[in-house]
């Protein structure tokens, strides 16, 4: 595999943004500039992707996208409940939402084997004591 120029992030947390975008723009969440950005990601990661990965892997990858652009819709409609509904269909909305950032998380991992990331993201919770 050909070694790919340093971002600060890796190719998941790179496609997920992609993902990200193109969901804002399709609810006509700052359009005109996330369009912008949308365009200059593509226009580096497509070429990258065909001159780097194997066909088999391009199509995991390709594949990988559009169930990364599915979850991030659906914790988008969730996310979008939790605000709209409160109390326990809320709490119900929320639990669904975190469920599907547990396989948005799943995916970016899958994403970043194929690239051979070197580091994965790991995100760790914990409860702050109020006093």
């Amino acid at each position: 595999m050909k070694r790919r120029p340093q971002l600060e992030m890796t190719m998941g947390e790179l496609i997920d943004k992609r993902s990200i975008i193109k969901i804002k723009i399709s609810r006509g969440i700052e359009a005109d500039k996330l369009a912008q950005q949308q365009q200059w990601i593509d226009s580096w990661l497509f070429p990258y992707i065909l001159r780097t990965l194997e066909f088999k892997e391009q199509n995991k990858i390709m594949i990988l996208m559009t169930q990364l652009f599915i979850c991030n819709n659906k914790q988008f409609d969730f996310e979008d409940q939790v605000l709209e509904l409160g109390g326990e269909e809320g709490l119900r909305a929320a639990k669904n939402s975190r469920k599907w950032n547990q396989h948005r998380a799943m995916l970016k991992r899958q994403i970043d084997e194929i690239f051979g990331e070197k580091y994965l993201e790991v995100k760790k919770y914990s409860l702050a004591k109020h006093s």
